[in-house]
């Protein structure tokens, strides 16, 4: 049982890695670290993408990474591919990843469409009160 849930997972962590995903990210979603992630995409046979520098990729704060790390989640618990997420809020898959790395800001309404989609209250998504 436990060979077919890590094969699943394995599986998973790759179309996330090849749908744009960052392996930090990937890790987070799954309680492993970036060597392990790597390790993983590597026996799945994924071509590794160049590192961005990491200047590149600064989230505008701390609650905007928090609260886009609790939208991977909900994501990654509900079984959703970010262009179904990105579907779903009526976003682009480029604004749904921004969000999800905390690299944009976002307004009241995008907030609002957030918890209405993860069913979650502000203080669960930003800790926030």
């Amino acid at each position: 049982m436990t060979t077919t849930n890590n094969k699943n997972r394995d599986d998973l962590m790759a179309r996330d890695y090849l749908s744009g995903m960052e392996i930090g990210e990937i890790g987070r979603s799954n309680g492993l670290g970036p060597r392990r992630v790597q390790q993983i995409l590597k026996e799945q046979g994924v071509k590794m993408r160049p590192r961005i520098a990491k200047a590149d990729r600064s989230p505008v704060s701390s609650v905007h990474e928090r609260l886009g790390r609790k939208l991977i989640d909900f994501r990654f618990d509900n079984d959703l591919q970010p262009n179904e997420a990105a579907n779903d809020l009526g976003w682009s898959y480029t604004k749904l990843r921004d969000v999800e790395r905390g690299l944009v800001p976002i307004d009241l309404l995008e907030l609002r469409d957030i918890m209405t989609y993860t069913k979650k209250s502000l203080n669960e998504l930003t800790g926030i009160r």
